[in-house]
């Protein structure tokens, strides 16, 4: 997974939305805290990429675009409101995440 210091973190979490990010490309991304089973699923009526929605056994296996922006995102507060981070993401609440993928980024990328 990507690492990121605090103080980054502190940067990325409090930057403004710039971005346009397309409904198709957003996957909301739930974690049980329990079993550590994710859920990614497409916000978009149209998406572009629905091989990827469905449950994965844990964070490690999700595409590599979605674990190092859920890393990012990980370290911002959980308590709303929450900051959107361009091209990354959103903090919903402890557990869920809005990432952002952006049309250059393919699954099979490391």
């Amino acid at each position: 997974m990507l690492r990121v210091s605090v103080s980054n973190a502190v940067t990325l979490c409090t930057m403004s939305n710039y971005l346009s990010i397309s409904d198709d490309n957003i996957y909301r991304v739930s974690i049980d805290p329990d079993t550590k089973l994710v859920e990614m699923v497409s916000l978009g009526m149209f998406n572009v990429d629905p091989q990827l929605e469905g449950f994965y056994d844990d964070v490690d296996d999700l595409p590599v675009w979605a674990q190092e922006k859920l890393s990012v995102l990980m370290l911002c507060d959980a308590v709303p409101p929450t900051q959107e981070i361009d091209g990354v993401g959103k903090r919903i609440s402890t557990h869920v995440y809005w990432l952002y993928k952006l049309e250059m980024e393919n699954e099979n990328d490391g």
